[in-house]
């Protein structure tokens, strides 16, 4: 578990690093479909190894980096695949139909195409209203520390 900890750290220290962003891109496509890639993981493997599936031998010790940086590296393409042509991973435009109680209008229709949430209509009135009235959040007196922000 530590492993991936510093992992992680490495990562995220090296995206501080605008020369960076553009090598770590990769690793944020599988993130976008973070909750696709986990289920995808658990389906290949229990295909892989159960008694059900494949039934294929238990991996060495040795060769499991190896295999690890394979099914990542899987992802990673077919996560690249799937985000050129779509917005959202499929997983999470169902956890976002299922959160929101109705299909997401940026679901599973082309990314290419259309317009971008940023400029769909109810984005800008969302911001315009935002601006509007008064924020429900203000700071404390000036030298206060974070804990002390009311809401």
């Amino acid at each position: 578990m530590s492993g991936f900890t510093y992992a992680g750290g490495v990562l995220l220290l090296l995206a501080q690093h605008p020369r960076w962003i553009g090598h770590l891109r990769w690793v944020g496509q599988a993130g976008r479909m973070a909750l696709t890639n986990y289920l995808l993981q658990i389906a290949v493997l229990d295909v892989m190894f159960s008694a059900y599936g494949l039934h294929a031998p238990e991996i060495r010790p040795n060769l499991v980096p190896l295999t690890t940086a394979l099914l990542f590296g899987a992802e990673v393409v077919l996560s690249a695949a799937w985000l050129s042509r779509f917005r959202f991973g499929p997983a999470e435009w169902m956890w976002r139909t299922m959160t929101y109680g109705r299909s997401s209008r940026y679901g599973l229709e082309r990314s290419g195409g259309g317009e971008s949430p940023r400029t769909c209509r109810s984005f800008q009135r969302l911001r315009r209203a935002s601006v509007s009235s008064p924020s429900r959040v203000r700071p404390a007196a000036p030298g206060a520390g974070m804990t002390s922000y009311i809401m």
